[in-house]
Formats: structure tokens, C-alpha cells, sequence
């Protein structure tokens, strides 16, 4: 397999989306570091899937927006593993309901999608370096056509991925995926209508699958694509083309 022995945080790993990359990185060969926040039950879930693989796994908690938690996670996890190749700083939270205008909904989103990962970049970082690995940074298309603070926050995460490429060269390779509308988590709650209604901006006419974005995260984060670096890949069915 193509990540055979390597060692990868995923964050963020209980929810719809993280569980599904956690599981695809698991069936290429990767140990896995399963992080979550509150939802341990769908953690140990996740984690009695990926044992039955034949892969080692360690179990994480920490709020991403709190530099001790996340300094603690991470070295709990590379401590039990014995190392980290990949990070993948997906963590990340959506609010639909609160006002344009509401401060402290505006500071919970910058502050767990986008400062989350750049605190978990910065803790990760030194042990990606000794083994020369590779960061993959989940942002979204609403980065492109930002609305309210998520939008923002997922601008800032590509912007993220574009220092960090710079700064982290060349020991540590950092790249970006940017979903569209993935019928996962919060998004696989909406109606049948609000679903077709979102598939038909898009060119392919469909809704994303969690397993978009996790084959991507997987193909990304391998050998295979190793003379990518700083770029972000938009994975949303053409809903957003760019030259």
C-alpha cells in the first residue's frame, strides 16, 4: 500500500467527513492518530474499524483552539505511535443559524478553522520534519465565494497553506483540499431539495460523497504526489472553475 507505515493525525476524525479520510488512510497503511473533541463513542467506533484492519491506533482529545490541549494531543499521540508522517487539519466547525453581526459566533469559527490549524501545524511540525512529511489542510469552496465568518475562515486556511508551504520547505511538504457540498455531517442532514438544489450549480450535477475528499486527502498526502506543494485542490463537482 502506498502509505505502508506511515503515521497520520487526523483531526477532527469523529465527524463525517474526518472519520471517512481517517478510514481511507487506514485501508492504504497508515497507523492512525484519531483525534475528537467530545464525540468519543464515534472515536472509539472509528478506532475498532481501523484495528480490524491491522493498524495501530491511538486515541486523541483537545479543543484545536486551545495551543496547550493541541501541544498535549499531539504529543500524546506521536508518543504512542512512535511518530507523525502526515497531519490532516480537518477539525473544523459550521454555524448557520447566528447573526452576520454576532462577535462571539464570528470568534468560535476563526478560531477553531482556521487559528485550530495553524496551532496544530505549529505543534506537528517539528515531528513531520524529522521524517519529511506532509500537512493536508481542509478548507472548503466557500473560501472562494466567502459568506460570513466560515467563508473568511476557510480563505484563511488556503492562505495558511500558502505560508506554510514556504515556511516549512523542504522538509515538510503542505497541501490543501477545498470540498464543495459533501453530503456528510451537518450537509447530510438537509432535505432531499436543498441537496438537488445545491447539485445543480454544480457542472457534474451531483453532490460530493465523503469518499471524494478522502481519496484525494489520501492521494495527496502519498509518495505519488510529491512535487505538489502549497496548491489547494478544489474538489466540488466544477461549482467554481479558475484559470
Amino acid at each position: 500500500m502506498e502509505l505502508s507505515g506511515k503515521i497520520a493525525l487526523v483531526t477532527g476524525a469523529s465527524g463525517g467527513i474526518g472519520s471517512v479520510i481517517a478510514l481511507e488512510l487506514a485501508q492504504r497503511g497508515a497507523d492512525i492518530i484519531i483525534h475528537y473533541h467530545q464525540n468519543k463513542e464515534a472515536a472509539q467506533e472509528l478506532g475498532g474499524n481501523i484495528g480490524k484492519l491491522g493498524r495501530r491506533v491511538s486515541l486523541v482529545s483537545g479543543d484545536v483552539s486551545k495551543s496547550e490541549e493541541v501541544d498535549a494531543m499531539v504529543e500524546s499521540g506521536v508518543r504512542e505511535l512512535g511518530g507523525l508522517d502526515i497531519l490532516v487539519n480537518n477539525a473544523g466547525v459550521a454555524e448557520d443559524t447566528a447573526s452576520d453581526w454576532d462577535v462571539l459566533a464570528w470568534q468560535h469559527l476563526l478560531n477553531v478553522n482556521l487559528t485550530g490549524k495553524f496551532l496544530c501545524a505549529r505543534s506537528a511540525h517539528l515531528f513531520l520534519n524529522k521524517r519529511r512529511g506532509v500537512i493536508v489542510n481542509i478548507s472548503s469552496t466557500s473560501a472562494y465565494n466567502p459568506t460570513y465568518a466560515y467563508g473568511v475562515a476557510k480563505a484563511g486556511v488556503n492562505g495558511l497553506t500558502f505560508w506554510l508551504a514556504q515556511l516549512l520547505a523542504p522538509c515538510v511538504r503542505v497541501v490543501g483540499v477545498a470540498p464543495g457540498y459533501i453530503e456528510a455531517g451537518f450537509n447530510g442532514q438537509h432535505s432531499e431539495k436543498i441537496r438537488k438544489k445545491v447539485a445543480d450549480t454544480t457542472l457534474l450535477k451531483r453532490n460530493g460523497k465523503a469518499e471524494d475528499v478522502a481519496r484525494a486527502v489520501a492521494w495527496l498526502a502519498s509518495p505519488e504526489a510529491n512535487f505538489i506543494m502549497g496548491e489547494t485542490l478544489m474538489i466540488g463537482g466544477g461549482i467554481y472553475l479558475r484559470l
